[in-house]
C-alpha cells in the first residue's frame, strides 16, 4: 500500500544484440522469462530506456507519524524496543482490517523512536492507530498527522500529543 514515489530507468545499453534480460539501473534483472521473444515487454513491463513512476494513479499519500522519548540517548532499552515493535505489529493487523492503509515502519535513533504510516486518509488510519499508541508508556509522545503528499506544500499538518 505504501506508494513511495520511486522512479528508476530502465536501460538495455551494453546489452549484445537479441538479449534476453534488460538490466535496471538497481543491478537486478527486468523480470523477463526465458523464451520471450526480444523486445516483448511482459503486461505492464516497461519498455526500455523508459522513464515511469509506480503506483501512477494512486490518490495522495497521507500520513501518521507518532514520536515517542525512549530512555537513554541511543536506542532505547530492550524492553522499550519490544514494546515498540508489539504495538506496530498489533496496528498492522488493525489498520489492514480496516483498510485504512499500512503502518510502514519505524525509526529508533536519539533516544526516541518515530512509527510511520500510511494511507489515503490520516485522520482514519490515526482513528485506528490512537488506542494503541496512547498505550504505550512512553512521554514526551505526540502523532503528527499529514493530510496531503509529502511534497506539497499546502499539505495540512495537525499534532496530536498524548
Amino acid at each position: 500500500m505504501n506508494a513511495h514515489r520511486d522512479t528508476y530507468v530502465e536501460t538495455t545499453a551494453g546489452m549484445p544484440p537479441g538479449s534476453q534480460e534488460g538490466n535496471r539501473q538497481d543491478g537486478r534483472q527486468d523480470g523477463r522469462q526465458g523464451g520471450q521473444e526480444p523486445g516483448t515487454p511482459q503486461p505492464g513491463a516497461s519498455q526500455p530506456g523508459m522513464v515511469f513512476s509506480l503506483d501512477e494513479g494512486t490518490a495522495p499519500e497521507q500520513a501518521v507519524i507518532a514520536h515517542f522519548r525512549l530512555s537513554g540517548e541511543g536506542f532505547g532499552e530492550a524492553a522499550e524496543r519490544r514494546l515498540v515493535f508489539e504495538a506496530e505489529r498489533a496496528m498492522a493487523a488493525e489498520v489492514a482490517t480496516a483498510g485504512v492503509g499500512e503502518v510502514d515502519g519505524d525509526e529508533f535513533g536519539g533516544g526516541q523512536v518515530a512509527i510511520f504510516a500510511y494511507g489515503p486518509d490520516a485522520q482514519a488510519l490515526f482513528a485506528v492507530m490512537e488506542p494503541t499508541l496512547r498505550g504505550l508508556p512512553f512521554r514526551p509522545a505526540h502523532a503528527v498527522l499529514r493530510e496531503g503528499s509529502a511534497g506539497d506544500a499546502e499539505a495540512r499538518e495537525s499534532r496530536v500529543e498524548f
